[in-house]
């Protein structure tokens, strides 16, 4: 795959400075961490909302370094309860991954597909009826992405990448794709330098979140890692901002290459409870998410009216 290829792999990191990911720290209390094991894979992925909302992956990789399962522990939403996730492959690629909760029930089913390219161009959940679809320019980065319940379109999520940097997911060793999320899922070889969301009504499109890409600020690292990231919301009219923290950047085990690359800290803002809801609906699988999305957008047009 080229250098300006969109899309990348990043099971294994090949780069010379073997970066490892850390944390994503944001400044409306949104932040992501992980840790790895002794091979140098992510063993544990943990996403967490604040306020002790939060889901730990566990993930376990088969003697081809794929995943092989997730162990996922959400003590908001599942009380005294877990999801045990098993992952089905077909050479490089994950193409299913079967969730049950410890108590039993079947929580997820999820079934994606790929183009001759190797991209991913959907993502199908038949316990919940969820749907993602994936579009990509002729250089490889995805730059929408629809979502659907049932047959109904509610979100599309549009990307650019004109800012050149590499995306911090891609130095998470052993994950190549966003698997605990319903439409972040494509890894691009870029962090986005703006973006918009759209949700509808009845078919009419409502700019939930448009990013003015004149007002982005990305900074990079070593290996030209993405280490910060600010974006002005049109919509909110505030500015929202997050960090990228890592460690092993020099390739060693000493205690000097191991510590996590400095970033620009990250100062509380202005809140945007519509985004920062809309993620958290999208990320955390609920059960009620069609309500859920519905009562953000008559929320939204009921701001808009006023």
């Amino acid at each position: 795959m080229s250098e300006d290829s969109g899309q990348a792999n990043s099971r294994i990191n090949n780069d010379n400075n073997n970066c490892r990911l850390q944390s994503l720290v944001t400044d409306w209390g949104y932040s992501e961490s992980f840790s790895y094991n002794q091979h140098g894979l992510a063993d544990i992925w943990l996403i967490d909302y604040g306020g002790g909302d939060y889901y730990e992956h566990q993930i376990t990789y088969d003697n081809k370094n794929r995943i092989k399962g997730t162990h996922v522990i959400a003590p908001v939403i599942l009380p005294g309860d877990a999801i045990n996730y098993t992952f089905y492959s077909k050479g490089n690629f994950t193409t299913r991954a079967s969730g049950y909760l410890e108590s039993g029930p079947i929580w997820a089913d999820y079934n994606y597909s790929y183009n001759k390219k190797g991209q991913m161009i959907s993502l199908d959940e038949t316990v919940n009826d969820i749907h993602t679809r994936y579009y990509y320019d002729n250089k490889g980065y995805c730059r929408r992405s629809d979502y659907y319940i049932g047959t109904e379109l509610f979100l599309t999520l549009f990307l650019n990448f004109e800012i050149s940097n590499k995306n911090p997911y891609l130095a998470i060793n052993g994950v190549d794709f966003g698997f605990p999320f319903e439409i972040f899922n494509v890894f691009d070889k870029r962090w986005n330098s703006f973006g918009s969301w759209v949700m509808y009504d009845n078919g009419n499109p409502i700019v939930v979140n448009e990013d003015d890409p004149a007002q982005t600020v990305i900074h990079t690292g070593q290996g030209n890692y993405t280490t910060f990231a600010k974006y002005f919301d049109i919509p909110s009219e505030s500015f929202y901002e997050m960090t990228f923290n890592y460690s092993n950047c020099n390739g060693g085990d000493n205690e000097e290459s191991s510590k996590v690359m400095p970033a620009t800290s990250v100062k509380k803002n202005r809140p945007m409870p519509v985004l920062a809801s809309l993620k958290k609906i999208l990320a955390t699988h609920s059960k009620n998410m069609k309500q859920e999305l519905t009562d953000i957008k008559r929320q939204i047009l009921s701001q808009r009216k006023q």
